[in-house]
Parts: C-alpha cells; structure tokens; sequence
C-alpha cells in the first residue's frame, strides 16, 4: 500500500553545511519522513514555494515543464519505493500519450519537481516502516 505524503516543514539544517531540511508528513496519518536536500535542490523547492521574493525558476525547471508539454505528458507523482544505507530509491512517474514511465532520480530532483507541478508524493509502507516518526505539535519524537 502507498502512503500519500505532503511537505510541511522546511529549514536549513543544523547538522550538515549547506543542507537544508526538508519534513514529509502522511496526509491521513501522523508519521514523518525528515529528508535532507542539497542547497540547489532546496534552492528550486523554495523558489517553487514562493519562498523567496522575485527569483525566477531555473532553466531545468523550464525545460521539464517544455518538454512535458510537447510530450503531452504530465507529471503523475513522486514515488518512494525504499530506502538503502539512508538513500532513498525514488521514481517520477511520467504519463502520456505514449503510456506511463517510471524514472528513477534523487529525492532531491524528485520533490523539486513536485514543488514545481504540486503533483502527489507517494511512499512505499517499506519507507515509512524504516524511517517514519512521530512527532508531536509540541516537537517530541514519540515511541509509538
């Protein structure tokens, strides 16, 4: 079963030079996933976000969005399938009029993508057994 995911959390990390973090959270749930995001990953996720001012997209946000449209294609969603050595193994799933494609990319990629067509983030219950917490409003990790 896929679990449906969306970004509520977004910050520099604290941990990491030039990393951002980036909180997954289950749409009909309470886990979370903390992702962390090269700077031009996050970069693109903010800009996507509106998060800074007058910053205009990037060419490869330009090109995909051309590209899919001369493919008529459309992005269908953000696929976590598993994680291996703290690397998540995530697709785009493409479709169109040639049928679906699945591409495997970095998470990174993936969820700048996201930001920028707002399609669905998806993860695999593998996923969110290995590496989905819960935290409290009050920001206290919980055992259960």
């Amino acid at each position: 079963m896929n679990i449906e995911l969306q970004a509520i959390g977004f910050s520099p990390s604290h941990s990491q030079s030039e990393t951002y973090l980036l909180i997954l959270s289950e749409v009909m749930g309470d886990r979370k996933i903390p992702v962390v995001l090269e700077y031009s990953d996050a970069l693109q996720i903010a800009i996507s976000l509106g998060d800074i001012g007058n910053a205009k997209k990037t060419s490869f946000s330009k090109i995909f969005k051309s590209t899919l449209d001369f493919l008529n294609g459309k992005l269908r969603e953000i696929y976590i399938k598993s994680i291996n050595e703290g690397i998540f193994e995530t697709y785009i799933v493409i479709t169109g009029d040639n049928g679906e494609t699945k591409i495997r990319t970095t998470i990174g990629e993936a969820l700048s993508l996201q930001a920028y067509t707002k399609c669905p983030i998806l993860a695999s219950e593998e996923v969110m057994n290995a590496v989905g917490i819960k935290i409290s409003d009050d920001g206290q990790i919980s055992d259960d």
